[in-house]
């Protein structure tokens, strides 16, 4: 089975159990499907990695919140924090690395195995991603898991990711979240960035961030669906 046969045969067996669940299917295949929503957008997506015949399946949920973006936007239009990548992500969860595993055990070479492959990721779609979807629609939720008691020193092998920029994105939801710990979050990037060569644009984008968020009130966020 080819990369292309294994993608259409995931994503054709998935379409209707997201279409249940007010999804829609997607234009591109940077996500399967799509669901829009009143502060951005939840996505599902599907990676193949091709050991023809053996075609390996990463998937994995996604949220993008407008308002962190939009300023994320902003700083890496001054500053070119993000070079070449297209992500517009707040926040993502997907397997097998969020599961701390590297081990991939969905995967199909032969037609009979979509089965399998789809009880399996439906599987992971109820433990793992909804709940997801359902928590962290909610800024406050991701401030409580990154910000909160067990301060993330970064998001390399956590739980989940904030898709890139996680100092910046994080300091950002702590504003919205009016988090007291904000100043406590900035010394601590600032202190760590210091002990790097190069990272004078680094300090500048994150001086300029917070002089940007004194313009934005913490967010009423409470009656996000």
């Amino acid at each position: 089975m080819n990369k292309s046969e294994a993608y259409s045969g995931v994503v054709s067996r998935l379409r209707d159990i997201f279409l249940e669940r007010g999804f829609e299917p997607s234009k591109n295949k940077i996500s399967a499907f799509v669901k829009k929503t009143d502060y951005g957008y939840q996505r599902f997506f599907i990676e193949i990695l091709d050991y023809n015949p053996k075609q390996k399946i990463e998937f994995g949920s996604c949220i993008k919140h407008d308002k962190i973006e939009t300023i994320i936007e902003l700083i890496d239009q001054k500053f070119n924090l993000r070079g070449f990548s297209k992500v517009r992500d707040t926040t993502a969860w997907g397997y097998p690395y969020s599961l701390g595993s590297s081990v991939n055990k969905c995967f199909v070479t032969k037609e009979e195995d979509f089965e399998r492959c789809i009880e399996f990721i439906n599987k992971h779609l109820d433990k793992y991603i909804s709940p997801f979807y359902e928590s962290f629609c909610d800024i406050r939720n991701i401030d409580k898991e990154i910000n909160g008691i067990d301060f993330w020193k970064t998001d390399w092998q956590m739980p989940y990711g904030l898709a890139g920029l996680f100092p910046f994105k994080r300091t950002i939801i702590a504003h919205l979240c009016a988090n007291p710990r904000i100043d406590d979050i900035k010394a601590y990037h600032m202190k760590t960035w210091n002990t790097l060569p190069d990272c004078e644009q680094l300090l500048l984008a994150y001086d300029y961030l917070f002089e940007y968020l004194k313009g934005f009130e913490p967010l009423d966020i409470s009656n996000h669906e």
